[in-house]
């Protein structure tokens, strides 16, 4: 998904779903991985 690809977000494609560890979920949204600034250059 080109948007979990854009934000760098941990996530591990299993065939076609993709995958999410919550401890690395949350550390990426503690270190600002989630924050919106990357919504002005679509």
């Amino acid at each position: 998904m080109q948007w979990i690809a854009k934000r760098n977000m941990p996530a591990y494609k299993v065939g076609r779903l993709w995958k999410f560890k919550l401890s690395e979920v949350d550390e990426w949204i503690r270190s600002g991985g989630a924050a919106d600034n990357a919504r002005n250059e679509e």
